[in-house]
């Protein structure tokens, strides 16, 4: 459960609203020929994100499921030695680190 990391950081507490207008200027710097891709590992993520654009993802943007390629043990020995479980970055990254091509 990610709940007990709100107001962890200072300044970083947002409105729904803030939340969905900081989101969406970040992915309007993202060039679109640079042919970006939504990655996600569960359908509630994916979800959440669509509530928070207010049901408007990104245009021009690829979305792929990756959760068939997750390899478990990899992304255990990644939180065992950095830490972060819980916190959208570093899940992130220990999706990334785990992901089989």
């Amino acid at each position: 459960m990610v709940l007990p990391q709100f107001g962890r950081f200072e300044g970083r507490t947002l409105t729904l609203e803030r939340l969905s207008q900081e989101l969406r200027e970040w992915i309007a710097g993202i060039p679109i020929v640079s042919k970006p891709v939504l990655s996600y590992d569960q359908a509630l993520d994916l979800e959440m994100l669509q509530l928070v654009l207010n049901d408007h993802l990104p245009g021009g943007w690829a979305l792929e499921d990756v959760s068939g390629r997750i390899d478990v043990g990899r992304r255990a020995a990644y939180f065992l030695r950095h830490g972060g479980e819980q916190h959208a970055l570093h899940d992130a990254l220990a999706s990334a680190y785990a992901c089989r091509l």
